[in-house]
């Protein structure tokens, strides 16, 4: 395991470990994030079939169902 750790492995190891980082993120991390703008673009879509927003808007739309808030209320 101290060999790993060491020259000339050192460079190998550093650089395996960024890629894993850079993939798992890049699979969980932005994995999870366009399928929620995805539905936020349908609801937004369903509730105001003819507008045309901007990106911001759509960003900024979250649309709360009063069921779940009584829920938690």
């Amino acid at each position: 395991m101290k060999s790993m750790f060491q020259q000339p492995l050192l460079t190998v190891t550093a650089l395996t470990c960024i890629i894993m980082f850079a993939n798992m993120f890049g699979m969980f991390g932005l994995g999870l994030w366009p399928p929620e703008i995805f539905v936020r673009f349908d609801q937004f879509k369903k509730l105001y079939p003819n507008a045309t927003p901007s990106i911001s808007e759509y960003f900024n739309f979250s649309p709360i169902k009063k069921r779940y808030l009584r829920s938690y209320l």
